[in-house]
């Protein structure tokens, strides 16, 4: 049963690190499933098959992909348990509390890319207009976030990370106008790799500086 709302010597080299510390916190947010799976390899597809509908299941709860690429993570509630939604040939995932966060988190090595359907449904585990959230966490501490207004089931969002892991993604809905309750809910997560990668900084040190020495030459010539 559900529960409802408890009613970054010298300014040129400066520059520089701050580029590279840049790059590697720069997290992409993709809306288009199609345009996030060409950006991401290894794909590993979630489809909660096999969580039990419209019962507590234990939070945390440690899942693992189904399809595609095998990687692991927990799911956990911030205050209640977890529970199953949908249908058995549409298995979602919901909290018990609607004000509850739902943290993805505990990830597999290497995934930096994270994607997937959500939504809100209502206290019988249906799919109900709303607005929900999502803020997602790389290695480094840089936060992205972005909220889906009036999301369905079908409603993707996805974050690729061109540099470090990606450690945390966070659910949560937005309470509706009318008072009623909403629940934070998710729909067949996607887990992969970014397919383009941020050069490591004594690499990008050495391209930043040959691309100067081009400069240069050019410079030279055209005097």
């Amino acid at each position: 049963m559900k529960l409802p709302y408890f009613a970054g010597r010298g300014l040129v080299c400066g520059t520089l690190l701050l580029g590279l510390n840049l790059a590697h916190a720069d997290i992409t947010m993709i809306s288009d499933a199609s345009a996030f799976n060409a950006a991401i390899t290894s794909a590993g597809i979630e489809t909660f098959f096999g969580v039990a509908q419209d019962a507590a299941s234990s939070s945390p709860m440690y899942r693992r992909t189904q399809l595609g690429t095998t990687y692991t993570y927990q799911a956990q509630a911030s205050t209640s348990s977890l529970l199953g939604a949908g249908t058995d040939d549409d298995s979602w995932l919901t909290a018990n509390v609607a004000t509850d966060v739902i943290t993805f988190s505990n990830f597999s090595a290497g995934i930096t890319a994270f994607g997937g359907n959500f939504f809100g449904s209502d206290f019988n585990g249906q799919y109900a207009h709303g607005d929900v959230s999502l803020s997602v966490t790389d290695a480094s501490g840089a936060t992205f976030t972005q909220t889906l207004t009036d999301a369905s089931p079908l409603s993707f969002l996805g974050f690729v990370s061109n540099g470090p892991q990606i450690v945390s993604v966070s659910l949560w809905s937005t309470p509706l106008p009318s008072g009623d309750s909403l629940w934070p809910t998710a729909r067949q997560l996607v887990f992969g790799q970014s397919v383009s990668a941020v050069p490591e900084p004594a690499s990008a040190l050495l391209l930043v500086l040959g691309l100067g020495g081009l400069g240069l030459l050019a410079r030279r010539r055209a005097a």
